[in-house]
């Protein structure tokens, strides 16, 4: 081997781990800027589910509160309509013990009397 040939090689081999040096560094340094990269994609992700997660919450509150009062008004009503329905019927219940007493014979009215007492309990 002449000294011509042992510098060829010798630049050949130095080249070659040169070029593998920049080529792994250039890709180490490729992997670390697209982990950069990706991190900073992922808050800001992050912070964008964080806000729709509380519009969300926001969101479903609101329909809470508002199906809340509905049903609110809704027994309200009910309980209106169940209180007028229970001040009619006594209402009938005391018009027809009056006339009971009133066409209920003079000797028979004890006895009339506490026969309504026993169907009003």
């Amino acid at each position: 081997m002449d000294s011509d040939t042992a510098v060829h090689l010798m630049l050949t081999v130095g080249a070659a781990a040169v070029s593998g040096l920049f080529t792994a560094g250039g890709f180490y340094i490729y992997v670390r800027m697209s982990f950069a990269h990706l991190e900073e994609t992922l808050k800001d992700n992050h912070v964008d589910l964080n806000n729709k997660i509380d519009k969300n919450y926001e969101t479903l509150e609101s329909k809470i509160k508002e199906n809340l009062q509905d049903t609110r008004n809704d027994l309200s009503g009910i309980g209106g309509k169940v209180a007028i329905n229970e001040r009619a019927a006594a209402r009938r219940y005391h018009n027809l013990t009056a006339a009971v007493m009133l066409a209920a014979p003079a000797d028979k009215e004890n006895e009339v009397s506490s026969l309504l007492k026993e169907e009003a309990t």
